[in-house]
């Protein structure tokens, strides 16, 4: 059995003007912007990406070393977390900067009376 899809009075009406809105965030005048934070964004998850793949090697080590009982080792392991936990730290807050400042530079193009 075939259903229809029911298109509401205006519809079509309704959707246009929200492509138009829409895209005007993404090519208007703060297009580059908002080309640029997506870029950032990505770049971000892939880099958070990575470092949870070393921290996953670091616990391996680390987590060996407490088997073998190996103290140099250990302090060793102990020394690379460091920049590891730093690096992740780092990511996240540049992270919630851009999404902060993506959705905040949605709003204000939101807030521009259509074309």
């Amino acid at each position: 059995m075939l259903y229809r899809t029911y298109l509401a009075p205006n519809e079509r009406l309704l959707l246009s003007r929200f492509w138009q809105s829409a895209s005007g965030f993404w090519r208007g005048p703060s297009g580059w912007g908002a080309w640029l934070l997506i870029a950032l964004l990505i770049a971000v998850v892939l880099l958070q990406l990575l470092i949870q793949y070393w921290l996953n090697f670091w616990n391996r080590d680390f987590f060996d070393a407490i088997e073998r009982k190996d103290a140099t080792e250990l302090w060793a392991q102990a020394l690379r977390v460091v920049p590891l936990a730093s690096a992740s730290l780092a990511l996240a807050i540049v992270s919630v900067w851009g999404r902060m400042n993506h959705a905040a530079q949605l709003a204000r193009v939101a807030e521009q009376p259509p074309v």
